[in-house]
């Protein structure tokens, strides 16, 4: 049966929401940057497609590294995460575009704090990612 029938005929009390997203055809491939990384606050600033290589090469001068490597919108899970959690759990700050095009920055404890808590597992049906505040920890010697 064809998906689109089967969405048409299924009973929402029971199968409750679907998502059908597709990718709104963003171009997002300026989005390379590391913006800041703040040794004070143990924070790492970057655009959506900056890679963790990048990160690593840019703050292991400054005596810091990433907790885990792993993906944002996948809910990447890697080897230290029974120390430091998943990846999404070293995320402060998410900045996301909304339908709206308006760009919007979730938090934990901010009036966008349900984005911040569905953007793992949602593979980029929310929107478009912008940049995210991560975590970074201090390496030992």
């Amino acid at each position: 049966m064809k998906i689109s029938k089967r969405l048409k005929e299924r009973d929402t009390s029971k199968d409750r929401l679907a998502c059908t997203a597709q990718s709104p055809g963003v171009d997002l491939g300026e989005f390379r940057n590391i913006i800041e990384i703040n040794r004070a606050k143990l924070i790492a600033r970057v655009e959506t497609l900056v890679k963790m290589g990048q990160i690593s090469r840019a703050s292991v001068h400054m005596n810091l590294s990433l907790a885990v490597v792993g993906l944002i919108n996948g809910y990447g899970i890697e080897g230290s995460s029974h120390l430091y959690g998943l990846f999404s759990d070293t995320v402060e700050a998410y900045e996301i575009v909304l339908a709206g095009v308006e760009l919007v920055c979730a938090t934990k404890d901010n009036e966008y704090s349900d984005l911040f808590y569905a953007i793992p597992w949602s593979q980029g049906t929310l929107g478009p990612l912008a940049a995210a505040e991560i975590k970074v920890i201090p390496v030992r010697e």
